[in-house]
């Protein structure tokens, strides 16, 4: 199971595969990278986490509170290495 499949699953586990789900908020993200179940971050735009309403909030967060770092052109955070402030 990918990371993403198991943040879906865990999001939704009635789900069927391939079903469209709805993005996570925010508040469930910090829950997982929380429960260690998440461990990067990857895109800042509309499409990340499905382009849900909290997308632009994790991306924030995700910015302001996490290491990044460039892999092939696209931004990573990682969620495992909160930045010091």
């Amino acid at each position: 199971m990918t990371n993403r499949s198991a943040v879906q699953h865990r999001l939704n586990p009635a789900a069927k595969p391939g079903q469209r789900e709805a993005a996570p908020t925010l508040a469930e993200i910090k829950a997982l990278v929380a429960e260690h179940k998440i461990h990067y971050y990857i895109g800042t735009n509309s499409q990340s986490f499905g382009g849900g309403r909290g997308s632009s909030a994790i991306a924030s967060w995700a910015a302001s509170h996490f290491t990044k770092e460039t892999v092939g052109g696209t931004t990573v955070y990682d969620l495992t290495k909160a930045t010091t402030s």
